[in-house]
């Protein structure tokens, strides 16, 4: 997961996905690592409610989209769009296939001047 520097998509070929798709604006409520991965998340989605909530103050505030993906779909992923993932097992295998293009942005590491997660162009 994680707000990739480029663009994504992602088809579904067997099994069914999970997803969520937060928008670049919830960044700071999705508590993103510091340094050259500032483009992954600290959180762990898999955790247990109240452990997130404990932890993560922040994330209660955040929205997202959800969407189940079945085989045939294809969803695509606007840069800089934070997302997870998660193969659901209980349906049987999972394959997929991803696609990523156009990095040209990035986010600004927090040590520099502004706000630290408004795109650079």
């Amino acid at each position: 997961g994680g707000g990739r520097q480029t663009k994504q998509t992602i088809e579904k070929v067997v099994g069914t996905k999970y997803v969520r798709l937060f928008s670049v604006t919830e960044t700071a409520r999705l508590y993103p690592r510091q340094g050259p991965l500032c483009n992954n998340s600290r959180l762990d989605l898999d955790a247990p409610p109240s452990e997130l909530a404990e932890a993560f103050p922040l994330l209660a505030g955040a929205t997202c989209e959800e969407a189940l993906l079945f085989p045939g779909d294809l969803l695509f992923i606007p840069r800089h769009c934070w997302h997870y993932v998660r193969s659901l097992r209980e349906t049987g295998p999972s394959f997929s296939v991803s696609f990523w293009w156009g990095a040209k942005m990035g986010l600004r590491p927090p040590e520099e001047q502004g706000d630290p997660y408004t795109p650079v162009y």
